[in-house]
């Protein structure tokens, strides 16, 4: 059966499953809660269909009474507005209140806001990035370099100024490589949402750029897809079992959740243990908005079962990840090295070096994208778990879906230690 959404337009899906530890013909259902009706449970299950649907309604009508003003706003919008009306009610402020004395400081502060200081703080914010380890030091002097460049060449405007014909003509003075034009094409949009995000603009430039703008300032097809390349089965367990032999690099968790749960590498070296919900109905990862790519809070889909019997050989008194991410990468390097993915080459009178073989880039997140695509089916589907935007489906998956053979991805969500005697626990399916 495929998942009804009831009541419509909720989001709340029931889904019919047969219970495969009672009787044959036993079925239950099962409730997916998406995250904006703030549950701490993200599914419910019932015997009765009847039941499923009362629940589902009861939980809709929540909603409609509690948040009918913010409908269409994100989750983490809602959760910033949650937040804000907590401080403001323990200060005995209103949030009418606030707003109405906030906007007109925060104008006032736009209006006189040069890109000279919007370059000095964004540098400043990165600068302490740098410090932390969570940049390396090559990419803390890129953004530099690029800021001065775009700050040479469109002039110390103020940033309300900086429209779509601004940008348009910063871009014809251009004489760079697509490559590179792309480059500083996203580091402005990174310097904009970043004015934005601060209150300094309404609402980012970039956004005002058409795919054809973009066609005529860079010189290329706007949003060409990079090549997919993925794990075999056998790279992937030759991955995880080399990790799990080489606990000091602490590379194992990172990678479980990577491979099978669908979270970004950056995202996966900032995690704690205490994300991995291990106690809910249906464990989950937490991804907070510190954590999250655009601050974009989410929960990763039910941790597969073999995710699960990976982690519980991790140990759980170390970081789960890494506080510098330049570590992280060197560790990365020599594990692909210990699994021989890829070659020693000799150079005459160089010593020998080690080059990783080549489509490495992204294989984590391409492999688990192609895999459960494979299992699932479902674009939207594998595009949420992925942690993509709405909308990005179709463009995703374009590639994905004659990544790999059909069944493997059954197979690669059975991927699992090997007990003593080289006994391998088997699963049979991923729920």
């Amino acid at each position: 059966m495929q998942p009804i959404e009831y009541p419509r337009n909720s989001g709340l899906k029931i889904r019919e499953r047969k219970n495969s530890s009672t009787s044959k013909d036993s079925i239950s259902f099962r409730i997916f809660i998406p995250a904006k009706y703030g549950l701490q449970k993200r599914y419910k299950q019932f015997t009765k269909l009847k039941d499923a649907r009362d629940y589902c309604t009861n939980v809709y009508d929540n909603l409609k009474r509690s948040g009918r003003g913010l409908r269409g706003l994100s989750e983490s919008e809602i959760s910033e507005v949650q937040l804000a009306y907590k401080k403001l009610k323990d200060a005995g402020i209103s949030l009418t209140e606030a707003v109405d004395y906030a906007i007109p400081k925060l104008r006032a502060k736009a209006q006189n806001r040069m890109l000279s200081d919007l370059i000095s703080e964004y540098n400043n914010w990165k600068e302490n990035d740098f410090e932390k380890g969570l940049i390396r030091e090559v990419t803390f002097k890129a953004i530099k370099k690029k800021s001065d460049y775009i700050l040479k060449h469109l002039g110390d405007l103020n940033i309300a100024e900086i429209d779509r014909d601004a940008i348009k003509a910063l871009f014809s003075k251009f004489k760079f490589k697509v490559r590179t034009k792309e480059n500083y094409y996203n580091h402005l949009g990174s310097l904009m949402k970043y004015a934005t995000n601060e209150g300094y603009i309404e609402s980012n430039p970039i956004d005002n750029i058409t795919d054809t703008d973009k066609r005529i300032m860079i010189g290329r097809r706007v949003n060409a897809t990079e090549d997919i390349n993925i794990l075999t089965l056998k790279d992937t367990r030759t991955l995880l079992e080399t990790a799990l032999a080489n606990p000091h690099m602490g590379l194992l968790p990172g990678l479980i959740v990577q491979l099978f749960c669908g979270v970004r590498a950056t995202e996966s070296a900032m995690l704690s243990w205490q994300d991995i919900k291990y106690d809910a109905d249906s464990p989950y990862i937490n991804i907070s908005a510190e954590i999250a790519k655009g601050r974009n809070i989410r929960h990763t889909e039910e941790i597969p079962k073999n995710a699960l019997l990976w982690l519980s050989l991790c140990d759980k008194s170390k970081p789960f990840g890494f506080s510098n991410l330049k570590r992280r990468d060197n560790q990365m390097d020599r594990l692909k090295q210990k699994c021989g993915f890829g070659k020693w080459v000799k150079e005459k009178g160089k010593k020998d070096r080690w080059v990783v073989r080549k489509g490495m880039k992204n294989v984590l997140r391409h492999s688990f994208g192609s895999y459960h695509f494979e299992l699932h089916k479902d674009a939207i589907r594998t595009s949420r778990a992925m942690g993509h935007k709405y909308g990005n489906d179709d463009l995703l998956f374009t590639h994905y879906r004659e990544a790999i053979p059909r069944g493997e991805g059954d197979k690669y969500f059975n991927i699992v230690p090997k007990q003593s005697g080289d006994k391998v626990i088997l699963i049979t399916s991923v729920a």
